[in-house]
């Protein structure tokens, strides 16, 4: 489970910062082509930062939830490494819960566009935006 330390060292936050935000603005940007929205550009440069930001803050939620259950299961419980994958995988889908909620909610309140578009944008970014925490369990 030290993998998921990543987070609180410091050098890490150079690797990780560039990545979430490439990959959150990147998804974000193709989805607004994809669904055929009128003006993306215009809406991409007002946007990207709230995207990256809601992106950053619900890895690093996630990131302190795996944490917290790897030590707290490894310590307390000592269970096995199979229950810990689950619990991750729950911890990691609720990232992206968090992080559509915070999107479609919050960040996209006073966006201009279809209400189901929101919604879209908002799960698929926050997909994608997630799934590269696979990468550091």
């Amino acid at each position: 489970m030290p993998s998921v330390l990543i987070y609180f060292i410091p050098a890490s936050w150079i690797i990780l910062i560039p990545l979430v935000f490439f990959i959150s603005n990147i998804i974000f940007f193709i989805s607004l082509k994809m669904f055929n929205v009128e003006e993306n550009i215009k809406i991409f440069k007002k946007y990207f930062l709230k995207v990256f930001l809601s992106s950053f803050f619900s890895n690093v939620i996630c990131s302190i939830l795996i944490f917290l259950i790897g030590f707290f299961t490894y310590i307390i419980y000592q269970e096995s490494i199979y229950k810990k994958k689950i619990l991750i995988a729950i911890c990691i889908f609720l990232s992206i819960i968090l992080n559509t909620i915070i999107l479609k909610n919050i960040m996209f309140l006073n966006l201009k566009i279809d209400k189901n578009i929101k919604k879209y944008i908002s799960i698929i970014i926050s997909c994608f935006s997630a799934s590269y925490i696979l990468l550091f369990i």
